[in-house]
């Protein structure tokens, strides 16, 4: 009868920001660690990480709610300067990390002694560190501040229990026989520097 505006909101990620609001609601200081002041209420709605599009497309879409709550008790803030490396390519894992706010490069060399060549930039939101924790291979990249600004971050070993074996489904070698068999692929994603050394996992 009269003119109306109509908001469409995607329903899996109404289902996905229905469920981070629950655990943002919980009273102040219900859960907190040695490592943070905040709750995790407050860490979501402090920071930049988890908006929409994040928690639609990221890493935190399949994860567990039960995992979402304990990955903020378990996370560091850890303020940074412009300059500083993050990371350093051929280092071993040790942390997964979020950035809350500033802004970052991530550089790589084909060859020991070669120039980096710059491959990706990153600000507020987005996520790195996570391939050397799941391969078990030395990082591949280093990623340097470009501004001051926050990280957020998580030890291996969390993430590999609160990341890693939610998210990564692993196959032994005689089931990715019979799925090849059936069709599938077989999609070697090692860099040539580790090819001939890693064990092979079917995920």
């Amino acid at each position: 009868m009269t003119d109306i505006q109509i908001l469409c909101i995607d329903a899996d990620l109404l289902d996905i920001m229905l469920t981070w609001d629950q655990l943002a609601g919980y009273e102040k200081g219900a859960h907190k660690s040695d490592k943070q002041e905040r709750n995790a209420g407050e860490w979501m709605y402090s920071t930049g990480v988890f908006n929409a599009a994040s928690l639609k497309n990221g890493i935190f879409r399949a994860l567990p709610p039960a995992n979402v709550e304990e990955l903020f008790r378990r996370m560091e803030r850890v303020p940074v300067k412009a300059g500083q490396v993050i990371i350093r390519q051929g280092d071993e894992g040790d942390y997964y990390y979020l950035i809350e706010s500033g802004a970052a490069e991530v550089s790589r060399s084909s060859q020991v002694g070669a120039a980096k060549a710059i491959v990706a930039k990153l600000d507020a939101g987005s996520a790195f560190g996570e391939e050397a924790l799941v391969s078990g291979n030395k990082r591949n990249a280093t990623v340097m501040m470009k501004t001051d600004g926050v990280l957020l971050r998580l030890g291996k070993q969390d993430f590999i229990e609160l990341l890693k074996k939610p998210l990564v489904n692993e196959i032994g070698l005689d089931e990715a026989k019979r799925k090849i068999e059936k069709g599938a692929v077989l999609l070697d994603v090692r860099t040539p520097r580790n090819s001939a050394s890693s064990n092979c996992r079917m995920h």
